[in-house]
Formats: C-alpha cells, sequence, structure tokens
C-alpha cells in the first residue's frame, strides 16, 4: 500500500509536469492546423524533411521538441499523427530526431553551465539528429524493412475531427492514456533500480570512455546523464564536473554525447509507446551517438588542451 500510494503521487506528479507542456502545445498545433498555418509551415519545412521521409507535419513536431520538450514533441504528435499516417521506419525516425534534438533552450543553458558552449552543442544537435535521419531513412527504404502502419490504436478517435468538442473529448482521453502510461513507466523504472541495472550500465560505459575519448574515471558522470537525462540530473552533472580535474577537450567531448544520448530508459520507453522500434531509436541510434564523438574526438585530437580543474 505504501508503495501503491507513492507510485500514484510521483505518477501524478510527472503527468501534470508533462500536460504543463503537452497541452498547450496540442492546442497551439490545433490552432495551427485549423487555420491553415500548418500548411504554410509545411511548404517551408516539407523540402527538408522529405529528405528524411517524413511528411511536412513531422516538421512541426520536431521543431515543438526543440523549442519545449520531448513532451511538446510528443502533444505536436498526438494531434497531428492521425493525419500524418506513419508507418513504422517513419515514426522510429521521427522518434530518433527527437530523441537526438530536444529542450534545446533548456538541456543546452545545463551543458553550457556545466563548461560546454551552448551554440555549438545545439548545433551539434540538430546536425546529428538530421543526419541520422537520412541513414536510417535511406536504409530502411533500400531495404524495404518497418513498412507496416505504426501501431498507435490507444489514440482515441476524434483527434482528426474538425468538431472542436470532439477534438477535446478525444485530447482528454488520450491524456488519460498518457496518465496510466506514465504508471508502467515508473514501474518499470522501479524495477531496473531495484535489480541493480542501472550499476551494471555504469560499469559497462567504463570501456566506452577510451572510444569517446574521455577517461573511464568520467563513467558516472556519463551515467547519470544516460539514464537520468540532463534536465533531472543536471545538478549532478554539474556537480560531478567541479569535482574532476579534466581537460576542456573531454569536459566537451563528454557533455557532448551527453546531450545527444541521455535519459535512454525513460523516453526510449515512451516512443515506444507510439510504435517506434526500439532497434532505431535505441540500438543503432545509441552507436550512431558512439561514433560522431569518436570522429569528433579523432579530429579535435589535432588541438591538445591542457588538464584543468572546472570553475
Amino acid at each position: 500500500m505504501i508503495y501503491l500510494k507513492s507510485l500514484s503521487s510521483r505518477t501524478w506528479l510527472t503527468a501534470m509536469t508533462m500536460f504543463k507542456i503537452m497541452l498547450p502545445i496540442m492546442i497551439l498545433v490545433r490552432f495551427l492546423d485549423q487555420f491553415g498555418f500548418s500548411e504554410s509551415i509545411g511548404e517551408f519545412i516539407g523540402p527538408v524533411m522529405s529528405l528524411v521521409g517524413l511528411p511536412p507535419e513531422a516538421g512541426i513536431v520536431w521543431a515543438a521538441s526543440m523549442l519545449s520538450s520531448t513532451y511538446g514533441g510528443i502533444g505536436a504528435l498526438i494531434t497531428l499523427a492521425p493525419q500524418m499516417d506513419l508507418n513504422i521506419g517513419q515514426i522510429s525516425v521521427l522518434s530518433a530526431m527527437i530523441l537526438f534534438a530536444h529542450a534545446l533552450l533548456i538541456e543546452q543553458a545545463i551543458v553550457h553551465k556545466a563548461g560546454a558552449n551552448f551554440f555549438t552543442t545545439s548545433i551539434i544537435r540538430i546536425l546529428v539528429a538530421f543526419a541520422f535521419g537520412l541513414i536510417a531513412n535511406f536504409v530502411i527504404t533500400y531495404l524495404s524493412v518497418l513498412q507496416a502502419p505504426a501501431n498507435i490504436s490507444w489514440a482515441p478517435d476524434g483527434l482528426n475531427s474538425d468538431n472542436w468538442l470532439d477534438w477535446s473529448i478525444a485530447t482528454a482521453k488520450s491524456l488519460l492514456i498518457m496518465l496510466v502510461i506514465i504508471m508502467a513507466l515508473l514501474i518499470i523504472l522501479d524495477v531496473i533500480e531495484r535489480i541493480g541495472l542501472n550499476a551494471i550500465i555504469t560499469k559497462a560505459l567504463a570501456p566506452l570512455h577510451s572510444v569517446i575519448g574521455v577517461r573511464a574515471e568520467m563513467a558516472p558522470l556519463t551515467a547519470v546523464g544516460l539514464l537520468m537525462g540532463l534536465a533531472f540530473g543536471g545538478g549532478l552533472i554539474i556537480q560531478q564536473v567541479k569535482e574532476l580535474a579534466i581537460s576542456k577537450r573531454e569536459l566537451f567531448l563528454s557533455l557532448s554525447f551527453l546531450s545527444i544520448f541521455h535519459a535512454v530508459i525513460e523516453d526510449t520507453l515512451l516512443f515506444l509507446a507510439f510504435g517506434a522500434d526500439i532497434w532505431v531509436i535505441l540500438v543503432f541510434r545509441g552507436i550512431f551517438a558512439v561514433i560522431v564523438i569518436a570522429i569528433l574526438a579523432r579530429v579535435l585530437a589535432f588541438w591538445p588542451e591542457p588538464v584543468a580543474k572546472t570553475a
């Protein structure tokens, strides 16, 4: 009973945090769509999104996630999904791009405070997201895989209705369903913590650091971001950085890696609920993140930095 009470409280607090972001985005996107603005935005961003095999509306979803957060992108996705009619490959590409680049104003401010440049890391996230979208779309199209319709059967009818009352009822239902998804997500995260998977991931990260050009001693720093996310674990990340004597290059590489690959459990589970493929949004995304930072580390090796304790 104590656990159920705690779970209910955490679910409600988490849901309220999400809904405060999602609902305004859903209403805004609804207005844009009803009054023809989404078509105008689509004409502008459509050619860019077509390069990654996505419809113009997907650009609105990605933009919402970059300007607000993952939850803002989810809000836009719930509103626009019925008219986009995405297959598994497309929803996987869009989800991966959102996971690479979202909440730039908030998360990169945290990264900047920890010691890496705001604009440089923001640009890296956007470029990496788009590059992954290009490659993933090419491979998925070439191999003709993940072509079945994305399974978002839990989304209620009415989200695509022109009637505001029908849309409001469908939106309320979708938020209630998200509440259930959040509770399930929290239970899974609790199980992961109880079985000690967090510690296993931290240990497994140690060899990875030599590939991305930083010392194994920074594994706890990376683990915090990977498991808890930049925003949630920001305070711990900044504190750990302050306690480590590292070069500016190591700091930049570590924070750049965390910027493009973090909150891997929670965010991955959220997008699995929309029918995304776990191999695309977790496994291949993680491999791509490591490759990008490994290449960046080799390039930056030409500019050696003295070791200095961060301020």
